[in-house]
């Protein structure tokens, strides 16, 4: 622990090289782990059988990197307000999560990143970076939900064509997960011959990982069709969605905050002949409180979903934002 002595450098590296060997994975590996000991590490890989060793093009790598941030930010939707197809902007508390998201350093010779997500708690809504040492379980963080639903989402699709069952639509409505994330999964480069994609999670150490997930999991160009079916099938019912701006003018929920779960708004927004109309929409507690909150500081909110049969003046919201 002295690096003032002249073998401290040498000690501390046949350290790890021990606890390498023992552990039967790289250098590098470790060190990822050990320069990150409060973070999940969400490892993806790419192999191409007609590609270069060590390379590939530049366009694949870009499309990974921007679909692994789309990855996390569907599951991460997923776990907040699960729903077949999320619209519109995502949460405030999603979009502090990503921008701590920070790319790690690769193993020698794979073609593929590291990203490091910072293990943070809910408190109160606000994302606080968890202590190494805190006696925290995982329900409590925030980023173990996603990175956990990230393997789940993965695994649970891979399981399901793999046995021949090959309604994952059904899948999505059973467990939860959105068209947003088979959209970014076929971002992987999946639509090309030959590709293989590992997923490998590396969990942090200062929160135990309660469950047995997989170490890897591996999709190729094999599953392509049905996650592309499947999306397709999620999103049938996109164009009869609308997306209207306004502010909100009324609110109107029970008057015993304890039993309130859900509560309604009317907002005015201007329509395509620029006439004025109000729509009322039913929120649940967490987007009502926000448009209290909208009300009370004149913000504009957004709102996306469909119209009712017969009320044209009410809205199924999928998707509710303040702008």
């Amino acid at each position: 622990m002295d690096d003032h002595l002249a073998d401290y450098k040498t000690a501390l590296y046949e350290a790890c090289k021990t606890v390498a060997e023992y552990e039967k994975r790289s250098l590098e590996q470790l060190f990822l782990v050990l320069l990150n000991p409060d973070a999940d590490i969400l490892k993806i890989r790419i192999e191409k059988k007609d590609g270069e060793p060590g390379n590939i093009l530049l366009d694949d790598a870009i499309g990974v990197c921007e679909n692994t941030k789309k990855l996390l930010g569907a599951a991460a939707q997923d776990v907040l307000k699960p729903a077949i197809l999320h619209l519109g902007r995502m949460d405030t508390k999603i979009s502090s999560f990503l921008s701590k998201c920070r790319f790690g350093q690769t193993e020698a010779g794979s073609v593929g990143i590291s990203v490091i997500c910072p293990m943070t708690e809910d408190d109160d809504g606000e994302n606080r970076r968890l202590e190494l040492f805190e006696d925290k379980t995982e329900e409590t963080s925030f980023t173990r939900q996603i990175t956990r639903k990230v393997f789940r989402n993965i695994q649970k699709l891979k399981s399901r064509i793999d046995d021949g069952q090959y309604n994952l639509a059904e899948t999505s409505k059973e467990n939860g997960i959105s068209a947003n994330f088979y959209d970014a999964l076929l971002g992987m480069n999946l639509r090309q011959e030959g590709i293989r994609v590992d997923f490998m999670p590396e969990w942090a150490p200062c929160l135990k990982m309660e469950e047995s997930l997989p170490q890897r999991i591996s999709l190729t160009h094999h599953y392509y069709q049905l996650i592309h079916a499947t999306v397709t099938q999620l999103k049938g019912n996109i164009r009869k969605y609308r997306k209207i701006t306004g502010r909100i003018k009324r609110l109107e929920a029970a008057a015993d905050i304890e039993s309130r779960n859900a509560g309604k708004v009317s907002v005015v927004y201007v329509d395509d002949t620029n006439r004025a109309k109000t729509v009322v929409v039913t929120l649940d507690k967490d987007d009502y409180n926000r448009a209290i909150e909208a009300h009370t500081k004149g913000w504009y909110v957004e709102v996306i979903g469909a119209m009712r049969d017969g009320h044209s003046r009410e809205i199924e919201c999928e998707s509710f934002n303040v702008i």
